[in-house]
């Protein structure tokens, strides 16, 4: 399986990029200037495929003329030799001009790029990442000099702090899938979104990859990293979302009896991985119980697969919604058993599954409950 060769110890740093300089014929180059650096000091690239190159800074200024390259690769530059080392990552194919301005400010360095088309994607991405970051980092300054026997106000400040970082884990996401035609957003991916391979299958960036359109993909060494490393999982755990065959279970229904795949006959069957503690599953259900309303008599049966580890609280809230179809769990919470063989890494997730019980739909990000309503109406009809 390939993997991608990422250089040790690299610290992503924060980079704006703004646009100018014209294409470049052959290979990519990319030229700066540190403010302040010593002239003795050196700079170094580290390129996802491995490229590795150092050049010493000459009056401030340095240059790499990479090889010519067809593919769009990440590549790493730091700065040695400086009271407050950085590195930061830049994503370059053949045809990319870069200028970097580094200088030194009191809170570490200032950026500025210059370039092209690309350069400009990479700076809106990283621009609003290090609002939301600044924005996350001013609260927990406010919470530390607040007074902290305001119970009230200590409470709406750490409230307002969570929420930011929420916004903070969402933004490479959403960032993406307002940018599904740019290639630097499978690197979005790579870096902020996809988990080390030993955790096993990453289905939720493959719903962010699955996003993507052809342009962002075309000649992108990143995207097609990625996408090796998602059908490596999905070969061996055989939950392809189209056209692989779904993975044989045994779980228990609410009253202990046993459901397995192949003892529900319904032509079409409809998976639904939820929890009683997640609210976007919740609310989902209103929608799933009138899916099962409209098609259960035209051959679609749906399972609903809990996450829940507690019994009484996965009952309560089948009671609660009135959920009349089959409802199971193994009561494990997903880190073995059915939610460790699908991969089930975010919830609410949906399955369609056909007579052969191969995986005909999946849900992504985007959406996905009217393209799952949409697709069933393609099957069988309105």
């Amino acid at each position: 399986m390939k993997r991608i060769s990422i250089c040790s110890n690299v610290l992503l740093g924060l980079v704006f990029l703004f646009p100018a300089a014209a294409h470049c014929q052959h290979g990519a180059i990319l030229t700066g200037m540190f403010k302040g650096i010593k002239n003795n000091g050196m700079v170094s690239v580290c390129s996802s495929k491995g490229v590795q190159d150092s050049v010493v800074i000459k009056d401030g200024a340095f240059r790499f003329d990479f090889p010519p390259q067809e593919q769009w690769e990440l590549y790493f530059i730091t700065l040695h030799g400086s009271p407050m080392p950085f590195a930061f990552p830049v994503f370059l194919d053949e045809k990319s001009r870069l200028h970097l301005v580094v200088s030194k400010t009191p809170d570490g360095y200032g950026y500025a790029f210059s370039g092209d088309k690309n350069a400009e994607e990479q700076e809106d991405f990283w621009k609003g990442y290090v609002g939301v970051s600044t924005a996350y980092q001013q609260l927990e300054k406010e919470i530390a000099a607040s007074d902290t026997t305001d119970t009230q106000k200590t409470a709406q400040l750490k409230a307002a702090l969570r929420r930011k970082e929420q916004q903070i884990n969402n933004y490479p996401g959403n960032w993406v899938l307002n940018h599904k035609q740019v290639p630097f957003s499978a690197a979005a991916i790579f870096m902020f979104i996809h988990h080390n391979i030993s955790l096993g299958r990453d289905t939720v960036a493959e719903r962010y990859f699955d996003a993507l359109l052809p342009e962002a993909l075309e000649n992108n060494y990143i995207a097609a990293s990625l996408k090796s490393d998602f059908k490596w999982f999905s070969d061996k755990y055989a939950t392809s979302p189209l056209g692989g065959k779904a993975r044989a279970f045994s779980i228990k229904d609410t009253t202990g009896n046993a459901i397995t795949l192949d003892g529900i006959n319904a032509p079409y069957l409809l998976i639904d991985f939820w929890a009683s503690w997640c609210g976007p599953c919740r609310a989902d259900i209103p929608r799933v119980a009138g899916i099962y309303d409209k098609y259960k008599g035209r051959g679609l049966d749906v399972l609903s697969i809990s996450m829940d580890e507690n019994p009484e609280k996965w009952k309560e809230a089948v009671k609660e919604h009135k959920m009349a179809w089959l409802q199971g769990s193994d009561l494990k919470g997903g880190r073995d058993g059915i939610g460790f063989d699908y991969q089930v890494t975010g919830i609410p997730y949906y399955l369609l599954l056909d007579a052969k019980r191969n995986i005909v739909w999946r849900s992504t990000w985007e959406a996905y409950m009217d393209d799952l309503e949409s697709k069933l109406q393609q099957i069988f009809g309105n």
